[in-house]
């Protein structure tokens, strides 16, 4: 089984050389390396960690493909795989103090991350200073500095979950650039190298993911739809939206249109219109025709049964359930008198009575959609996108037209308008119009101006 797609045990060596100058190195036998170039050889230290290093040093976001999209070679089969390490990553490491060493060697240490497992700080320290050294080497040659990654001293297993990450990232470099036919080439060939059972296989949902994409842009929608649905068995809940997106559109090419409303409408209200961006617009425009069936599917799934407060409190003892429930008609109360701060005092109060792990709990749901609704009506509206976006962690917030109606008007009201208008369209999706009735009508009117309306209307 494979475990991590970055927790490879690799040999690799750092050459001072520039780019145009990698073909004759992937093509020297490694003994004859020493003789022509200045090496750094060093053991664990692949492109997934290069990458590491530049987000501590760069403070930026980590991309784990970061140094691997530097890729100076092709043929992620059989390896070496030559990188080039980016210029301001040697400049970085050029400007390392010995406090600065022992302190990232620190950083690396205390997260919890698969490519410095194997590492302790005294390791690390030595590891740092030689790349220090060696960036200082090349900078001072005014040449660049290439990785080359091998894993012919790896476990089978740790060579092919490399081998296996690398032809995945050309496969996608290949369909970010409309070559599906080599994309789809290229994940056939990582798929193949996965041993059966190939489901069990922590790539398994991904390379499933990208079969499925090529396979879509290639118009095979059958196809697809069969590695969709099979990712979408095994894929995590952050990968559902757009599994669910390309398996919708998939049906709709092939003219399976409930199918395609029911995927699509589900993709929308997980993540937003702002998921259709990329694609053709008909797909959207579908979905927004078709809405007044999908309000209808939503609203037994989501209004009626997930967000009552007499429903939910069925989950626990009559006691509490009364005590939370006196607290809630308190608030309401209160609020209704525009008297907000001792609405939401009661509002806390029986939101911490809700049991451990409150993320399982639709009362606390509720509670939090109440909370969230009086900061908006309190104009609290930082507080109200606060808290209603961590109420859509809970159970049955997504896919509720209040919640998103609410969400919504305050990031409208921040000035975020394009989160507003992807809350205000999900709200639009699952409520209608009818959830504007009795709101400013400024909500409607931006929303408008950023939706079609259905086929043969003229407006939401």
């Amino acid at each position: 089984m494979l475990k991590s797609n970055h927790k490879t045990f690799v040999s690799t060596t750092f050459i001072i050389a520039n780019s145009d100058e990698a073909k004759e190195i992937s093509s020297t036998p490694p003994a004859a390396l020493s003789g022509k170039y200045k090496l750094l050889e060093l053991r664990n230290v692949d492109d997934a960690m290069l990458s590491w290093l530049y987000t501590f040093l760069a403070d930026r976001a980590y991309d784990p493909d970061f140094i691997a999209e530097q890729r100076l070679t092709a043929n992620a089969q059989d390896g070496p795989w030559l990188f080039l390490v980016p210029p301001d990553l040697l400049q970085l490491m050029d400007k390392l103090t010995k406090p600065d060493l022992i302190e990232l060697a620190k950083q690396c240490t205390e997260m919890p991350l698969p490519e410095f497992e194997s590492w302790n700080s005294k390791a690390l320290v030595n590891m740092l200073s030689q790349l220090s050294a060696f960036s200082k080497q090349s900078l001072a040659e005014n040449k660049g500095v290439i990785l080359v990654v091998d894993v012919t001293s790896a476990t089978e297993e740790q060579a092919l979950d490399y081998k296996v990450r690398q032809l995945s990232l050309i496969g996608d470099d290949h369909l970010e650039n409309d070559r599906f036919e080599k994309a789809l080439e290229t994940y056939k060939a990582a798929w193949d190298l996965l041993p059966e059972p190939e489901e069990e296989c922590t790539a398994a949902s991904s390379i499933l993911t990208s079969l499925g994409n090529a396979k879509f842009h290639l118009g095979h929608f059958q196809e697809a739809i069969k590695d969709l649905s099979r990712a979408l068995e095994l894929a995590d809940q952050s990968d559902a939206p757009f599994l669910l997106l390309r398996l919708g559109q998939c049906f709709y090419e092939c003219g399976d249109h409930e199918q395609a409303t029911e995927e699509l409408s589900i993709a929308c209200i997980a993540a937003g219109t702002i998921l259709f961006e990329n694609d053709d617009p008909k797909y959207l425009e579908f979905l927004l025709s078709n809405r007044s069936e999908l309000a209808r599917a939503q609203k037994s799934k989501w209004n009626d049964a997930s967000i009552r407060l007499d429903l939910a409190l069925e989950e626990f003892p009559e006691a509490l359930s009364n005590r939370i429930r006196k607290l809630c008609i308190e608030a309401n109360r209160l609020s209704a008198k525009g008297n907000y701060p001792p609405a939401l005092e009661k509002l806390w109060t029986a939101f911490d009575l809700v049991h451990e792990p409150k993320d399982e709990h639709l009362t606390a749901t509720w509670i939090i959609t109440l909370i969230g609704d009086i900061n908006y009506l309190n104009e609290d509206f930082e507080a109200g996108r606060d808290n209603l976006s961590t109420g859509m962690n809970l159970p049955g917030a997504l896919g509720n037209p209040f919640s998103h109606l609410r969400l919504g008007q305050c990031e409208f009201e921040l000035g975020d308008m394009a989160r507003a208008g992807d809350e205000l369209a999900r709200a639009y999706i699952s409520g209608g119009t009818e959830i504007f009735e009795s709101e400013n009508p400024k909500y409607l009117e931006f929303l408008s101006s950023i939706l079609k309306p259905p086929a043969g209307q003229d407006r939401l």
